[in-house]
């Protein structure tokens, strides 16, 4: 056997630069982070974009280091990416720094997994003399989640203030699905007004014996507000504060939490649901948490919500919690970006609606940058679960192109083809679905079989093309041109040509042959003005590409 050692610290670093956007890249295995801001201290940065990718497989879980993405930037995208296996972090918004704010942070549609210390997003300030401070950073339409059986230890989400003199204000927290938890799902920490609405939390770990919460509030948290959640666990036991809802610490003052509009459900009515104040509450006495912390007092009673199944949680029809919830500022559209009803569903789905809706091909496009990829773009986030090359179809001018590996990335499925696309040529995928991995939607709505779909091709005019051994190369003018153009060759072709004639859609418009031992001709043009490629082509190879524009 063998193992590969990573050697690079950090694949991308943006060496404090700003206004940067980064979309469909993969980083995979280095020693410590796939993308990270390595200052240190951390600089005043604006304006950052990770989009559509993949990060995974950063560091290593015994040693506690690996991250997907470290970054401190104001006005700052994470959005659609698929970032799992981090020795410590998915997501880290650490600032050690001292005198800004980092502000208007967006996280939105990622699927983080398979994590240790944090899974998912791991935010952190006022660490040793640091002040810094953090506010209005958004986190929705995600899916958080670890495998229920792990032995690893991980939060799901953590948002800490050590208080060294910064402030934690304004998290928003919404539209998101989270799994298993091995400690907390949500892990807040000094934060002042944190807003954590219609939020599906599923399911605890199922190995520990004590300590798995979905929402813990501990020291010195004010203003913390839980609304239309559900909170599902079919854990079985409570031994040692196992799989509550929410968790209290003993220091936390329970009036600066507004608990309501909330749906618990564990699998026997005696187990414990919160435990607040120093006391405990179980699923079977809601009226006591009403009279003893003033919380849940327009919450549903406890009972099953009617998930269409334990890997979809949208709602069946006669589910309790539909247009049980509250409507809330800001809060308009469910984790599929379906509108929410008026008062809304508890939980991040609006209805069973998106139970019988999979997720709707929307386009294809080939990249100029990535010639050698198909993406295929979704209406919804989908899970990450990959089907076989063989569930796929591309043809390139109806000619079938192999695809030699897929990768799926929050709405986007990836083909990578075995040559490049060329301009001009015309691109179509398919898609059988499969017994075994099909593509799905992030609550498990599978995508149905897709027949002959257009692809866009943008890749620009070839730089870099095959010549004819028996010429040096070809010249056009007048370009622009109107209702002709002339052609010239350093040296005849020793065989004969055809010239093709492609319009920016990718279509031919005329077609003609050039004669062995020709050095020019003059070939007439009847085309609307607009951008076109002159091709010559011999044994069906292109030997020749040329820009044209014609001007009428």
């Amino acid at each position: 056997k063998s193992v590969e050692i990573p050697q690079i610290g950090t694949i991308i670093e943006p060496n404090n630069k700003q206004y940067l956007h980064f979309r469909g890249i993969d980083l995979f295995y280095s020693a410590s982070e796939g993308f990270g801001d390595g200052s240190y201290p951390n600089q005043k940065l604006t304006g950052l974009i990770v989009e559509n990718a993949e990060i995974a497989f950063h560091g290593s879980i015994i040693a506690e280091i690996g991250y997907g993405i470290t970054a401190v930037y104001s006005d700052m995208i994470i959005r659609n990416n698929r970032i799992h296996d981090c020795g410590r972090r998915s997501i880290s918004l650490n600032p050690y720094a001292s005198g800004f704010t980092v502000r208007n942070v967006l996280i939105k549609g990622n699927s983080l997994y398979n994590g240790n210390h944090t899974t998912g997003i791991d935010m952190s300030i006022g660490s040793g003399s640091f002040n810094v401070s953090l506010d209005s950073i958004l986190i929705c339409n995600n899916i958080i989640y670890d495998d229920p059986n792990t032995t690893m230890t991980s939060e799901l989400l953590f948002a800490q203030n050590y208080k060294a003199g910064g402030t934690f204000t304004n998290l928003y927290i919404y539209d998101n699905i989270f799994k298993h938890p091995t400690i907390s799902a949500v892990h807040l920490e000094g934060v002042n007004s944190a807003y954590i609405y219609n939020n599906t939390f599923y399911g605890h770990n199922k190995i520990k014996s004590g300590n798995t919460y979905h929402v813990f509030v501990d020291a010195g948290s004010t203003n913390i507000k839980i609304k239309n959640n559900i909170f599902f666990t079919d854990l079985s036991y409570d031994t040692g504060a196992s799989g509550l809802a929410i968790y209290e610490s003993a220091s936390q003052d329970h009036n600066q939490i507004e608990a309501d509009y909330n749906l618990f459900y564990r699998a026997t009515a005696g187990l414990r649901i919160i435990v607040a104040n120093g006391a405990n509450y179980t699923m079977a006495n809601l009226t006591t948490v009403r009279s003893g912390l003033g919380w849940e007092t327009h919450s549903p009673t406890p009972t099953d919500p009617k998930f269409v199944s334990p890997t979809d949680y949208h709602l069946q029809s006669t589910s309790p919690v539909k247009s049980s919830g509250i409507t809330l500022t800001g809060i308009t559209c469910d984790f599929d970006g379906t509108s929410f009803s008026n008062p809304p569903s508890i939980g991040c789905f609006a209805g069973s609606g998106g139970a019988t809706v999979c997720p709707v091909y929307k386009s294809g496009c080939v990249e100029d940058f990535t010639p050698a990829v198909v993406n295929m773009s979704f209406d919804q986030t989908l899970a990450p679960v990959v089907p076989s090359v063989t569930a796929f179809t591309v043809t390139v001018n109806s000619v079938p192109r192999s695809c030699s590996s897929v990768s799926v990335s929050g709405g986007v499925v990836n083909l990578t083809l075995s040559s490049p696309v060329k301009f001009g040529e015309v691109v179509t995928v398919s898609y059988t679905k499969p017994a075994v991995n099909p593509l799905q939607a992030a609550s498990g709505v599978q995508v149905e079989t897709l027949i002959v779909k257009p692809v866009t091709n943008n890749v620009d005019v070839v730089t870099a093309v095959e010549k004819n051994p028996g010429a040096a190369g070809i010249k056009i003018y007048p370009n622009p041109a109107s209702k002709y153009v002339n052609i010239s060759y350093d040296e005849p072709y020793q065989s004969s040509q055809v010239i093709r004639i492609i319009n920016a859609a990718g279509a031919t418009v005329s077609e003609g042959i050039i004669e062995a031992g020709t050095s020019s001709i003059q070939y007439s043009l009847n085309l609307i003005s607009g951008f076109y490629i002159i091709q010559l082509i011999s044994g069906g190879n292109v030997t020749e590409t040329k820009k044209l524009i014609v001007k009428n």
